[in-house]
């Protein structure tokens, strides 16, 4: 056993720690997100990371108590064996909380490491404990409880006002002067076992529809630069927004489309999945959130809101995860409506944006056995079947409750109508059932567009209904390129445009929101080039 668990150490610290402890000495906050949990006209959400050396968790002061008080003498063999043999209470402990707290001494005690490396171990691995050797999952902690601040983080508060003053003049206030002219909050801090970053929540309310905002956000030891965002207008205006997908590769391409897509000054973005290559390497993720902070900002000054869905590689597994542990990253570092891993919006006064979850860590509909081919995803991992299966009827519920909006805008990761054609039928990644269950209440509820992801083309669809092209049917266009490699599409019988570069796609409403103008923006040889127009009027 002690073999296995030094490997599994060693895999534990190259997937999960990369480059943290080269980023401890940066104080300041960083990483700056915006997203919205609710109403667009009046609200904004805004995230950011700390690296504190000194914070505990709840958790954590549980593991470091019970290591003062006679954890020295602690074994993890031997605490694993006494669990195996006769459960938590044969084996002598008082709740599984204190079984678990008894195996993260003894993981602290084989690896010289900290409680926070104990816990995080644990449970990136129970997995493997629970399968091969019968651990129940109930001896796991709560993952809220222990998550809690106990100490050692350092303030961080967040200073706002209508207007541009704070972009324009921050230099001249001091901290009291800060206090004194401008509204401000304190954030909400919190951490989770995966990562060693702290994260800072602040969910503005009460502001006033299309009226741009100056933000100020400091800490005790630093201040971030000053931006600004803008709130929905409540007419409807010309509105632009970007669709994009995969992402997930750190190429020179992915910094220069992010440079690009804010230059073009969207008032959103949606990207549909594949952010990271994997998903629970902090190290990628770290470099994806500092590059939308540097470069997802634009020529004045305004930071521009994210939506994104998930994606197989931001998930461990790829599919049929949890949603809290194996897609620990998305989950915690977004903070998104709920359920988080799909949700709607209402951006201004009407056009409404679902974000699905194509088969990652919630089931297409309410059939959750849909993994038909070994159980496992490419035999390596095992596939969950204990998560949310209700996603169809949310969707169908939620195109009821916005049925009088006058647009509808769908995006998932996974490409229903995929340009590859020897993927059509395969139950791999639920294709089938995606057909089966989603697209129906598409064509049903009147859905305008739905941007895909996943298949590294360029593709824009024609109009399809009934699994053929009709003027009345729903235009899908992706299929992901960001950042990642590029494949060529097929010429299939429902493409109407298609292509192997770089891109994401512009989307534009005019005044009135009577008519939407896309077309794909392609990166060419370091240049932007526009691609082919298409339209759909009311």
């Amino acid at each position: 056993m002690k073999k296995k668990l030094t490997l599994l150490l060693s895999v534990f610290l190259i997937a999960s720690f990369g480059l943290t402890n080269a980023e401890a000495s940066e104080p300041e906050p960083r990483q700056i997100v915006l997203t919205w949990q609710g109403d667009t006209q009046t609200t904004m959400t805004i995230t950011w990371r700390t690296d504190e050396e000194n914070a505990r968790t709840y958790g954590t002061k549980l593991i470091e108590d019970a290591t003062k008080n006679g954890g020295a003498d602690i074994v993890f063999e031997q605490v694993r064996e006494a669990l195996l043999a006769a459960g938590w209470e044969g084996a002598g402990y008082n709740s599984p909380e204190e079984a678990f707290i008894a195996l993260s001494v003894g993981v602290m005690n084989h690896t010289g490491r900290d409680a926070d490396f104990a816990y995080g171990f644990l449970l990136n691995n129970w997995q493997t404990y629970s399968e091969d050797v019968g651990f129940e999952p109930e001896l796991l902690p709560d993952r809220e409880r222990w998550n809690q601040t106990y100490d050692g983080v350092s303030e961080n508060k967040l200073y706002y006002t209508a207007g541009t003053e704070l972009l324009d003049n921050a230099g001249q206030y001091s901290l009291d002067d800060l206090d004194e002219h401008f509204s401000s909050m304190q954030a909400e801090s919190y951490t989770f076992p995966e990562t060693s970053a702290w994260l800072h929540r602040v969910p503005i309310t009460g502001l006033e529809p299309g009226e741009t905002y100056s933000v100020l956000i400091r800490n005790e030891d630093a201040t971030a630069e000053p931006f600004i965002f803008r709130t929905a207008p409540a007419t409807r205006d010309s509105v632009t927004f970007i669709a994009g997908a995969d992402t997930q590769s750190e190429t020179q391409e992915r910094k220069e489309m992010t440079a690009l897509a804010a230059s073009l000054d969207p008032e959103f973005i949606l990207m549909s999945g594949d952010l990271v290559m994997r998903g629970m390497a902090e190290n990628e993720w770290d470099a994806w959130f500092d590059e939308w902070h540097e470069l997802m900002v634009t020529d004045e000054g305004r930071r521009v809101p994210v939506l994104p869905a998930l994606g197989n590689h931001d998930v461990r597994g790829w599919v049929m995860g949890d949603f809290e542990t194996d897609a620990a990253f998305f989950a915690n570092r977004f903070n998104l409506p709920d359920t988080q891993n799909y949700y709607a919006l209402e951006y201004g006064d009407g056009l409404v944006l679902i974000t699905l979850d194509s088969g990652h860590t919630s089931a297409f509909n309410e059939e959750i056995d849909w993994f038909v081919d070994t159980g496992y995803y490419e035999g390596t991992q095992r596939v969950h079947d204990s998560h949310d299966g209700q996603q169809r009827n949310w969707l169908e519920s939620t195109l009821q409750q916005y049925q009088d909006r006058p647009w509808f805008f769908a995006h998932y990761h996974i490409n229903i109508l995929a340009t590859s054609e020897h993927y059509w039928e395969k139950p791999r990644y639920g294709r089938p059932l995606m057909r089966e269950h989603w697209v129906p209440l598409f064509e049903q509820y009147g859905v305008d567009l739905v941007h895909e992801g996943h298949g590294h083309r360029m593709k824009r669809t024609h109009p399809v209904k009934n699994w053929e092209i009709n003027e009345d049917g729903i235009v899908y266009i992706g299929d992901g390129g960001w950042g990642t490699h590029m494949g060529t599409p097929e010429d299939l019988w429902f493409v109407a445009d298609k292509g192997s570069n770089h891109h994401f796609w512009k989307l534009t409403l005019n005044d009135g929101w009577s008519e939407l103008t896309g077309w794909p923006v392609m990166w060419i040889d370091g240049e932007a080039e526009r691609g082919e127009v298409f339209y759909i009027r009311k």
